[in-house]
């Protein structure tokens, strides 16, 4: 699940959009694999250019379990990162006890609502970083990545992560997981903001691709994600996992899925159907 997920949403994120709009939200520099990859020291950096992106498209099929979505073309997919591309690990309902939080909570609400460089927010910074350090050092990839990321690459459609965490995991992951895969850019909560589930960060990636929300695929398992989704004007497929399940009943996703080979079964290569 994504660093700081939410059991309810902020009341009011933006209202949905069909294409992409202007946004007045901050944005930083892109965090990309090869920003990432240069830090790390992993291979040859690769370029953020637009014009180079793959161009490749996608179907959805007309199955069951493509929902709402069947048919639709996606061009792009955007992945949150923790119980999406990883397996759960970050224990939330610890990290809100040692912040004093309620259940359900906003974490980075909480925390961003501090006095910048008061002692208070440092100490809650600091417990978010290290139980983010320490669930990075446990990451595990979801069941049915690589099958997924090697067809997504086949496919040359344009990836991207949205993540609600720090950068330090997003480079460990593609250090580790990603050395073969494209990921531009990639989104965290320093990136811009605010982050999910306002559509602020999804709209910005569909400005960067330059290909409208309504043809982009948003997969998470956080309420955050699908609301996001919905108020940029994406698609949006909803991950169950073990860890989420009091989160089933808030969100309305276009698509349920369980394990990323489900959603490989249902994406077919446009001519290929």
């Amino acid at each position: 699940m994504d660093h700081a997920k939410m059991d309810h949403a902020p009341a009011d994120p933006k209202p949905a959009a069909a294409a992409v709009s202007a946004s007045t939200s901050t944005t930083m520099p892109v965090p990309t694999v090869a920003a990432a990859a240069a830090r790390a020291g992993v291979g040859a950096a690769r370029s953020l250019s637009t014009s180079a992106l793959p161009q490749g498209m996608l179907r959805i099929a007309h199955t069951p379990g493509a929902g709402r979505i069947a048919g639709r073309t996606v061009r792009g997919i955007v992945f949150d990162m923790d119980g999406t591309l990883t397996v759960p690990v970050l224990d939330f309902a610890l990290m809100r006890s040692r912040l004093s939080l309620r259940a359900g909570e906003d974490i980075l609400a909480h925390v961003h609502a501090l006095p910048e460089s008061s002692p208070v927010r440092i100490r809650a910074e600091t417990i978010i970083r290290e139980m983010e350090h320490e669930a990075m050092l446990a990451m595990e990839m979801a069941p049915g990545y690589h099958a997924l990321m090697q067809f997504l690459e086949t496919a040359k459609v344009p990836k991207a992560i949205l993540t609600r965490n720090n950068m330090d995991p997003v480079d460990h992951l593609l250090q580790h997981h990603a050395r073969e895969y494209r990921f531009e850019p990639v989104v965290t909560r320093d990136t811009v903001r605010p982050t999910k589930p306002f559509p602020d960060p999804l709209e910005y990636i569909a400005r960067l691709w330059n290909i409208p929300a309504a043809e982009i695929l948003m997969v998470g398992d956080g309420t955050d994600d699908v609301k996001c989704a919905q108020a940029a004007g994406a698609m949006a497929c909803y991950v169950h996992t073990i860890d989420n399940g009091a989160q089933h009943a808030l969100v309305d996703p276009d698509t349920r899925i369980e394990h990323l080979d489900e959603l490989r079964a249902f994406l077919t290569l446009i001519g290929d159907e």
